[in-house]
């Protein structure tokens, strides 16, 4: 079963597109979890089983694991592993690079770490994500239009032909590669940009940062992420919102309880 198989029987079971994001911030990790490690993996595989019946997918951030060192990979793999075993995970990776190069990243996130999608910086051109494009029963998330403040500096930028950036890696994308294992990133704090490059990319799924802490709206993603036939082609992300609901020892609870108004709000906007 591919990866979008998966998450439309997750869409159509929970009534939901929630992401959750994993992103450990030790600083954060609530009272009675120790400060390493072990206690990263502790409180994420709570959160994953406080959260599985409203999440889709779940979202590790490589970044915060590699900061842990070898035992934050170890960690990683452990929990890409039983994660899976409620919902698909996506390796926030955020690689690009070229040849040779590219084709190790590839190997290691979806061979090595195991995920079933990874998140992909295109600014390399094409062969920066070809090699993951191979791996057809797995999926890549392209940045398009991120949620960050200077987004602008470059992937708003005009080129000759007047398109912006991710206007025009969109339009030469769509070319370059009609498989459909691939989809984009797109911010909820760049609503009418989502919306331009929903016009160049009608049918691709998005996944959706910038809800939730970063004050990105729900409703007008949801709706900005419609496909050519009008259906929500979103996975909304949300991660400090659900992670540190609460820094107490009701943590998981509380972040059960953050996920499931989350996709409270996502069954409203299909009314």
């Amino acid at each position: 079963m591919s990866f979008l198989e998966i998450v439309q029987r997750g869409v159509d079971s929970k009534g939901s597109f929630l992401c959750v994001g994993l992103d450990p911030d030790i600083a954060k990790l609530p009272e009675g979890i120790s400060k390493d490690a072990a206690g990263v993996f502790e409180f994420l595989t709570r959160i994953v089983e406080a959260t599985h019946q409203y999440a889709v997918v779940y979202k590790p951030n490589w970044a915060f694991f590699s900061a842990l060192g070898i035992e934050g990979h170890r960690i990683l793999i452990d929990l890409i592993e039983s994660t899976r075993e409620n919902a698909p995970v996506i390796l926030d990776a955020k690689v690009g690079d070229i040849g040779n190069t590219a084709k190790a990243y590839a190997k290691f996130v979806f061979e090595q770490m195991n995920a079933d999608a990874v998140t992909l910086a295109p600014y390399m051109g094409g062969d920066s994500i070809a090699p993951f494009l191979d791996y057809e029963d797995r999926f890549s998330f392209v940045l398009g239009i991120t949620s960050n403040p200077t987004a602008s500096q470059v992937e708003k930028l005009k080129t000759s032909g007047e398109e912006r950036v991710f206007e025009a890696m969109a339009s030469i994308f769509e070319s370059e590669f009609p498989q459909p294992n691939w989809g984009w990133v797109a911010g909820a704090t760049q609503v009418e940009e989502m919306k331009a490059l929903r016009s160049k990319s009608p049918d691709r799924w998005l996944l959706i940062p910038g809800v939730g802490a970063q004050g990105g709206s729900l409703e007008e993603s949801l709706e900005a992420s419609k496909d050519s036939k009008g259906r929500i082609h979103g996975l909304v992300n949300a991660s400090r919102s659900i992670l540190y609901a609460s820094n107490g020892s009701d943590y998981a609870e509380a972040a059960g309880k953050a996920a499931e108004d989350m996709a409270n709000q996502m069954r409203k906007t299909q009314e």
